[in-house]
């Protein structure tokens, strides 16, 4: 966890120094101020998940488990299709959508977390960026099942 505003050092700071030990280590930002621009740049900085303050316990646990069981699962899924000799450039577009779309639903789930319903139904561009969102998504998701299904059919030996 890994909040923005901190005193010696913000949170991007932080985020830089963890990345050139790390590059891989999950990080979910913290955030009480501008929580759209937090996911645009948690975004180019490859951030797992984001938490709005004030949040509940229920949410902390919620979000530290979704990145992990995502993380776990997708990790063992490739490792287990690396070893039966699915291609690298498959499995990496996989990953990458799979990443892409997680990315999109967090950002998707905080503007619904910081704007009330009632609001966007009244903000036109905000109802119009959350509908594209959410067809990014669905795109995205039918995308990854016919990747899934392409890579069970060699996994299987059908293709």
């Amino acid at each position: 966890l890994l909040d923005i505003m901190m005193p010696i050092m913000d949170g991007w700071e932080t985020l830089e120094k963890i990345r050139e030990i790390d590059k891989d280590v999950p990080v979910i930002m913290v955030t009480a101020k501008q929580p759209t621009f937090t996911v645009v740049k948690g975004r180019a900085n490859k951030i797992d998940g984001y938490l709005v303050k004030p949040f509940t316990h229920a949410a902390l646990l919620n979000i530290v488990s979704d990145v992990f069981e995502f993380r776990d699962g997708v990790q063992s899924y490739i490792e287990e299709a690396k070893a039966k000799g699915i291609s690298e450039e498959l499995l990496e577009e996989y990953a990458r959508r799979l990443s892409e779309v997680s990315s999109h639903h967090q950002l998707w789930t905080l503007l619904k977390q910081v704007y009330p319903e009632r609001r966007v139904e009244k903000d036109e561009s905000l109802k119009n960026a959350m509908l594209s969102i959410q067809r990014y998504i669905d795109i995205q998701k039918e995308r990854i099942r016919e990747l899934r299904e392409e890579i069970e059919k060699k996994m299987v030996g059908l293709d």
